[in-house]
């Protein structure tokens, strides 16, 4: 018989060269895989909503295309935009926003992934991102007293997805492009601005931090003040852009008379997707410094009390992302598939020696912390009784 020894030396070389090729063709199967199905997932999720969900009369979707819709509601321009030219396709005007619906849903999964994949196994960020959409339904599709479709809602968290990856990837100019993108959406966009805020003061240098947060701010001021010159014609059933009434009450007084109901402080929960109390019970395995977007939250949470209906759970969308996120990420900690930066802080908001002169340094961050709950609550309580005092004639004096 012939001697095959030399096979074994060729062997090795062999599947390594045939490995590479092999591993990138698995890649990239597993990407377009992943890719395919979230876009099955999302369009699924478009036509779940447009079944499901209604037309708020007060605000058309014919008016809100003609920029025409009662303010706060016709100041949301951005999707109408962009409808604009499929309309001239020849679209009717809800099929054009059925169409951005599932695009601000596909991009809201992708958004997730990346930044998952900062953090957590690859495999991992792909399920973490796909689940987010099982989490939509409890706020957007069960049946409420208002299960609207409101065509800048999931826009909304796309953008403030990608914000956030723009901020974690310091990708400052492309922040500042999603930060007006975002202020013609809707204006909840500030909170990325805020999680910005919480993230950088004690991690970059004072100029930085100055200088990129004016940017954001006279960005997203001035197209908001676009938008209101623009709108300034649309009729105001809510005396301006914050709806602090309602049927000629104030809009906390409605809120709190829904929540003296005890099962409603359930049904709050289950609607955020049990987010706040995964929160809670994970937070040690959140990764450090993302801690501080529970304030971001709380902030948020307390200002919605007083413009928005708590039992319209829609308005929670950019609290479910940034209580999402966090969550997620310390899941993959839990379950050892992150990436050995649970503990730390990440890679790309190391903390400084010492020497970089910031804002205010990380031990006063951290006392003023544990101080923002009490703060909060002050604030509401405050806000509460001016309100009362001043009644709901003086808003519309």
């Amino acid at each position: 018989m012939p001697d095959r020894s030399d096979c074994v030396v060729v062997w090795p070389a062999y599947t390594e060269a045939m490995t590479e090729p092999m591993a990138r063709q698995k890649m990239l199967f597993e990407r377009l895989q992943f890719l395919g199905v979230a876009v099955i997932v999302s369009v699924s999720y478009t036509v779940l909503r447009a079944q499901l969900n209604i037309e708020y009369k007060g605000a058309t979707w014919q008016q809100l295309y003609d920029l025409a819709a009662a303010v706060p509601f016709g100041t949301r321009v951005l999707v109408p935009l962009l409808s604009r030219p499929l309309v001239g396709l020849g679209f009717d005007v809800i099929d054009a926003f059925l169409v951005w619906e599932a695009v601000a849903a596909l991009m809201t999964v992708l958004g997730i992934r990346h930044i998952a994949a900062l953090y957590a196994e690859e495999r991992f960020a792909r399920v973490l991102a796909l689940a987010f959409l099982l989490l939509l339904p409890l706020a957007y599709l069960l049946r409420f007293r208002w299960p609207i479709f409101y065509p800048y809602d999931t826009a909304a968290l796309a953008l403030m997805v990608w914000g956030l990856y723009c901020v974690l990837k310091h990708q400052w100019w492309a922040l500042l492009i999603l930060t007006a993108l975002g202020a013609l959406n809707r204006e909840s966009f500030v909170l990325v601005t805020a999680v910005f805020c919480v993230l950088g003061i004690d991690r970059l240098t004072r100029s930085r931090y100055i200088a990129l947060l004016l940017m954001q701010v006279l960005v997203y001021g001035g197209v908001r003040a676009l938008i209101a010159q623009l709108t300034i014609d649309n009729p105001r059933p809510y005396g301006g852009q914050l709806a602090l009434t309602n049927r000629g009450e104030w809009r906390m007084q409605g809120n709190i008379d829904w929540l003296a109901n005890g099962e409603n402080w359930l049904v709050l929960l289950a609607t955020l997707g049990f987010l706040p109390l995964f929160y809670l019970a994970l937070r040690r395995h959140i990764p450090h410094f993302l801690r501080r977007w529970w304030y971001v939250v709380s902030a948020y949470l307390v200002m919605l009390f007083f413009v928005g209906n708590l039992y319209e759970p829609r308005i929670f969308g950019e609290v479910m992302v940034l209580l999402y996120v966090p969550v997620g990420l310390a899941l993959a900690s839990y379950l050892g598939l992150d990436r050995g930066v649970a503990e730390g802080t990440h890679r790309f908001w190391a903390q400084g020696d010492g020497r970089v002169v910031t804002l205010m340094s990380s031990s006063q961050v951290e006392m003023l912390a544990r101080v923002a709950p009490l703060i909060f609550i002050l604030g509401a309580f405050f806000v509460a009784w001016l309100l009362n005092q001043l009644g709901v004639e003086y808003f519309y004096r």
